[in-house]
């Protein structure tokens, strides 16, 4: 989605805004399951102009664990999982063009 007018970046008109869009093709629900203990980690790869910023939630609440922003790739990586970490997590991100989200479902399974 194009946004009417154009954005600013450090008083230097760039261009028209360009609403986040998730470029690598992701389900509308992943579902990632792993064991206690395991390294958890997944991530999106979007497009957006101007940049956007980018929140998580588990279930519902802000999440504030390990979340790894780079240039156009937002990466959340759960160290050392346990079973309490296992929920609904959503990425968001949002610039002045509009808002995309994607939520993956994560699954922790006891240690056997």
């Amino acid at each position: 989605k194009v946004s009417e007018g154009l954005y600013m970046t450090k008083g230097i008109l760039r261009g028209t805004a360009i609403q986040p869009v998730i470029t690598e093709k992701v389900p509308k629900t992943l579902v990632v399951k792993g064991f206690e203990g395991q390294i958890i980690s997944f991530y999106i790869v979007y497009t957006s102009q101007p940049e956007a910023t980018c929140e998580v939630y588990k279930d519902g609440n802000l999440y504030h664990g390990d979340i790894e922003v780079q240039k156009k790739k937002v990466t959340v990586t759960i160290k050392e999982a346990k079973t309490s970490d296992s929920g609904r997590y959503k990425i968001v991100l949002r610039n002045t063009a509009g808002t995309t989200d994607v939520s993956f479902d994560v699954t922790v399974l006891a240690d056997q």
